[in-house]
């Protein structure tokens, strides 16, 4: 797998696996999804 990351973007991707569904988290956005409540689902 490859991420494009937008120009000027810093930090690390993270990704995890869970139940075949693979998410892809950027370093900025982990403040935001560490308040975020856990669905269980996956959104894309």
């Amino acid at each position: 797998m490859s991420v494009e990351r937008p120009r000027g973007a810093t930090g690390a991707v993270r990704t995890q696996q869970a139940d075949g569904d693979i998410t892809v988290v950027p370093d900025e956005a982990l403040p935001i999804s560490a308040r975020a409540p856990s669905t269980g689902g996956s959104s894309t």
